[in-house]
């Protein structure tokens, strides 16, 4: 793979985007934040780690793959999304690390007050061992179907609340909506699919 290139186009004075380059092919699918950091742009994301991003670069396969054996219930093909943050460096360079020990996170949203300044809270659909914190369970970091959410604390880099909807539930996509400044002050507002 290329790496990732994070790109900041100033929305005042235009002009041609700073480009910061991590070496690593992360492929960011859901953005929760982005700020201006101490030495240039960070972000954090919800990303498909590199090793499933170089397999499909290289067996030159559809980014989203063959829906059949997740409708079927199996999800061990299905590429996993990691919590990643993203810093950039004044040398144009960035590196990425990845959160909460690799753990299967997606739609990740952070409280709209802490929108394009830097968070402590992240907000993502998870599976059942990740809203238990069961990081020896071998599911933790593995495709698994979304049936929680979870609160993470980035500054700690961990899961510090979590939701679990119950057995064969599913949760989608959230909306964080805000009751206060503070961000944990927010309902989070999403479809529960009940398969039972």
């Amino acid at each position: 793979g290329e790496g990732t290139t994070l790109h900041a186009l100033d929305r005042v004075h235009g002009g041609t985007a700073e480009q910061y380059v991590c070496k690593d092919a992360y492929h960011p699918i859901h953005v929760a934040n982005a700020w201006d950091g101490a030495s240039g742009p960070s972000m954090i994301a919800a990303c498909w780690p590199p090793d499933c991003v170089n397999a499909m670069a290289s067996e030159r396969r559809d980014i989203l793959g063959d829906w059949a054996p997740l409708l079927g219930g199996d999800f061990s093909g299905a590429a996993v999304t990691q919590l990643v943050r993203f810093e950039s460096a004044q040398d144009g360079a960035a590196t990425a690390s990845v959160l909460c020990n690799g753990a299967h996170l997606d739609h990740c949203k952070v409280h709209p007050a802490a929108g394009g300044i830097e968070n402590k809270f992240v907000y993502a659909s998870a599976g059942a061992a990740v809203a238990r914190g069961d990081v020896n369970d071998p599911t933790y970091a593995s495709p698994q179907p979304p049936q929680a959410f979870v609160r993470v604390d980035v500054s700690e880099d961990a899961v510090v609340d979590s939701w679990f909807c119950g057995e064969r539930r599913f949760t989608d996509d959230a909306v964080l909506a805000a009751t206060g400044k503070d961000e944990t002050d927010a309902y989070l507002v999403a479809p529960v699919y009940d398969a039972s």
